[in-house]
């Protein structure tokens, strides 16, 4: 409104858009920004709403409930197998299993396991915990109650262990070997070439290895690794400087110190970032959100040095023993032992504590740690349980200052050291058991059944497929549905949209040891991939190319030589020609410097610059494109091994295939031609990750060169070569009609292919947080049209607030008078000065 003027009501109108996260303020004027008027009032206001919720947070919920539900799923099918032996000596057997979490009064029977109470002490004083029942079962030739067997079993298939390492199960002995992960470590940081940061020398390996699995505090751990690689202790000043990584910091990084990102890495951006430092043992979610927040290089080094973390983390679980369960008991051993000395220490020199840190309810006290209510009544609780970091804290302060009576110096000395450590009362379920591979839980299962096959012959029995009780068992353990296969849909004539994508070979009931002949593994991977991969920026409905595609690679090379210039113009054909193919398709990485000397060669004259790279004062900055795969490819190629389109289609299958096995297979049924170690040499190579465009746009769509009189039509990548222009130019040139040919093609598929809201910001991948806001924001502008007699806005402002993290709001913001106090300040001593 200016000077009292009110807009008339169905003139050409402008609407003004404020959207927030929670919250949509809009303004309706006419074009000379006066507001309109509606029934009496001004058109303008806020609509309020509710901030949406990232889908972070649901996610992590259905993942631990489909984790649940697979893990009930395994032992109901365990059940089964069981349910006739078991039923011959007691069929109230699983129904008092699961009525075993109920209280007391609310169960069937009074026992858990065993229908008589002298059964149930008997089990409970011979296991004491599962561990001890599961080392019987696996060393004892006598016979056993299939009820214990049955225990062991379904223990074992519900706690698999992680399933990240590729070693063969039975092949024990590499899953714990230091030599691998060693050897992965360190070849990531020779990659390209590099230096290896320290002096290599014959049994190095093992030194460090010794260092690494030693019950030392973290920072005595990092001065002894510190030792055994550097003479002095200490990283040398010229190793620092050559390096791209602080390896101090690397270094206490692997022993399990916590470090700063920013200072590891040399890289001021990671100072911004959500979570500033990393610990790797730290919870996989955590971890898995710093790798993604920083470029793939450093992710990887964070991957590769876990993996040496978590060995070291085995090895100690291991303690030493062949099996977990071997080395649970000893840790049930250690905690029973510990926890004698402790009381009777507490007994002896502080009485007055022995309720307080045993017996009554605390927040770092033993009852907190271990959790044992009983010993406070059932009307108490503890709320929170007490970590070990918290509960060594807590029972060294009060300990430290006792004098211990001569005869317990050793152990109270050993006790500081462990609690120290961290390591005092150590409880056999722990974060550690997070670094257990499925491989050592599976050789325990196959243990067992090896010895109750003696004596329980229905393990030995087979069905109609030749396939035994016992194998079934095993099938079930190690069964996990490939990502690429997703959700099993049982019902496929049912009609609901349910968000899967398997084939069938049969039908009938999936079970873990019929599941390859009755999915049919290659078609679902081959619907997974075109149902995954992303769709054209310009030309919607078309699949991206993967970035290291022959056509894609060839595109950013060509349009980064576009971008360079010389002295101010453009390079010409030949000589863009010549970069491509002298320097490009032979090296690996191209320079300032490279592309200088190439000029120079050519007969360019002292002086002459090449301009246009990210950093035209560094000379050793390269182009940040190339050619890999046309490189790796090119002997196949060459030779007619392999066609152009057999290579587009093998880069196309490994950039989604994390599965090297079954790329491999994939390769011998598709390309018989290939050499074994030609498929070796594939599968080991790296092609990750998707461009922006599509084939289609790239090699699809034509126009003809209205400077030229041929009437001769160009593809896109054939107009780049022709015209020495970069995509942008070219589209939106006048001398080809790209530009009108995409837009052609997208109301054409628009047009086939009507999408409403919800579907285009599917596509779009928009948070949640994004779509509540801009739904709301068409509701407003569809009321205001209404308004107006459905009259279309002639203009629309928008204005989008910035979406704060959970730690943005955390940060305290001053106020505008405290802003201004200080601005007042300032100006005060600078007047001073003057």
């Amino acid at each position: 409104m200016e000077n009292g003027k009110i807009a008339k009501k169905n003139e050409n109108y402008y609407v003004g858009l404020d959207i927030g996260t929670d919250s949509v303020g809009y303004a309706v004027t006419d074009e000379e920004y006066n507001l309109c008027r509606f029934k009496g009032k001004h058109m303008w206001g806020a609509t309020l709403f509710k901030g949406a919720q990232l889908s972070e947070k649901r996610r992590g919920f259905r993942t631990a409930r489909r984790r649940l539900a697979r893990r009930k799923q395994r032992i109901q099918l365990l059940r089964e197998l069981f349910a006739q032996e078991i039923g011959k000596i007691d069929q109230d057997f699983f129904i008092r299993l699961d009525g075993s979490y109920k209280h007391i009064d609310d169960r069937t029977s009074a026992m858990c396991l065993f229908a008589t109470r002298k059964e149930q002490q008997e089990y409970g004083k011979k296991y004491p915990t599962i561990h001890h029942l599961i080392v019987d079962l696996m060393t004892s030739n006598e016979f056993r109650d299939p009820r214990l067997v049955y225990i062991a079993c379904s223990w074992l298939v519900s706690h698999r262990g992680h399933f990240l390492n590729e070693v063969d199960k039975t092949n024990i002995s590499e899953v714990t070997s230091f030599s691998a992960v060693y050897n992965k470590f360190i070849e990531f940081l020779t990659r390209d070439d590099k230096p290896l940061p320290w002096n290599d020398r014959p049994n190095l390996m093992e030194e460090i290895e010794k260092v690494l699995k030693a019950k030392e505090n973290i920072s005595q751990k990092g001065k002894n690794l510190g030792k055994v690689l550097y003479a002095s202790g200490k990283v040398p000043k010229e190793i620092s400087e050559e390096c791209p990584y602080n390896m101090d910091l690397l270094l206490k990084l692997l022993c399990g110190s916590s470090v700063d990102l920013k200072n590891l890495f040399g890289n001021e951006e990671y100072g911004e970032l959500a979570t500033k430092s990393v610990a790797l043992s730290a919870e996989d979610e955590t971890l898995v959100a710093v790798m993604q927040s920083l470029n793939e290089e450093d992710g990887e080094l964070i991957a590769v040095s876990k993996g040496i973390y978590d060995w070291s983390v085995l090895v100690n679980v291991l303690n030493g023993k062949e099996s977990i369960s071997e080395g649970k008991i000893d840790v049930y051993n250690q905690h029973k032992k510990d926890l004698r000395f402790l009381k009777d220490f507490i007994r002896n020199h502080c009485k007055e504590k022995f309720n307080e840190i045993f017996r009554q309810e605390g927040k770092s006290n033993y009852v907190a740690y271990s959790y044992n209510v009983k010993s406070i009544g059932e009307a108490n609780s503890v709320e929170k349980k007490a970590n070990k970091e918290d509960f060594s804290k807590y029972i060294k302060s009060v300990v430290a200052a006792v004098t211990p009576y001569e005869s317990e110096k050793f152990d109270y000395d050993d006790m500081i050291a462990r609690l120290e450590r961290q390591e005092f009362l150590p409880k056999q379920v722990d974060g550690n058991n997070r670094t257990i591979p499925y491989q050592l839980y599976w050789d325990e299962l196959n243990k067992i059944l090896g010895k109750a096959e003696k004596h329980l012959s229905f393990l030995s029995e087979k069905d109609e497929d030749g396939i035994s009780v016992a194998e079934k068992i095993l099938s079930i353990f190690e069964f996990r549905i490939p990502y690429y296969v997703g959700p099993l849909k049982e019902n496929p004539n049912n009609n609901e949209k349910v968000n899967h994508w398997m084939k069938r070979k049969a039908e009938g009931k999936i079970y873990p040891w019929n599941f390859e002949k009755k999915v049919d593994l290659d078609e679902s991977e081959e619907a997974f991939i075109r149902r995954m991969t992303n769709k054209c920026t310009y030309l919607p409905g078309e699949d991206v190319l993967p970035k290291d595609s022959l056509l894609y690679s060839a595109f950013t090379v060509l349009n980064t030589i576009n971008n360079w210039r010389i002295n101010g113009l453009p390079l010409d054909f030949e000589v863009r020609k010549g970069i491509y193919e002298e320097l490009f398709m032979k090296k690996t990485k191209v320079s300032a410097r490279d592309v200088n000397n190439f000029l120079r060669s050519r007969g360019a004259p002292d002086g002459t610059e090449v301009s246009g790279f990210q950093d035209s004062k560094d000379k050793s900055a390269d182009a940040n494109v190339s050619l890999k795969a046309f490189r790796f490819f090119y002997d196949l190629l060459k030779t007619n091994v392999l066609s152009e389109k057999d290579v587009e289609n093998i880069i196309s299958r490994a950039a989604y295939s994390e599965d090297k096995l079954r790329l491999k297979k994939w390769l011998s049924e598709n390309f018989p031609s290939l050499k074994e170690q030609d498929k070796t040499d594939i599968v080991s190579q790296r092609f990750k990750g998707f461009g922006r465009l599509s084939r289609k746009l790239l090699y699809g769509i034509k126009s003809i060169d209205e400077e030229k009189s041929d009437g001769r039509e160009y593809t896109v990548i054939e107009a780049m070569w022709h015209s020495g222009c970069n995509l942008m130019q070219l589209l939106e040139s006048n001398r080809f009609a790209f530009k009108g040919e995409i837009q052609k093609a997208v109301q054409k598929y628009y047009k086939d292919n009507p999408l409403t809201l919800n579907d285009r910001l599917g596509k779009r991948y928009v948070s949640n947080r994004i779509k509540r806001p801009i739904i709301r924001a068409l509701d407003v502008v569809k009321d205001i049209e209404k308004a107006k007699k459905k009259v279309p806005p002639k203009m629309i402002f928008i204005e989008v607030a910035r979406d704060l993290t959970e730690s943005d709001k955390k940060k305290l913001v001053s106020s505008r008078k405290k802003q201004l106090e200080t601005i007042y300040d300032k100006i005060k001593n600078d007047t001073d000065d003057y």
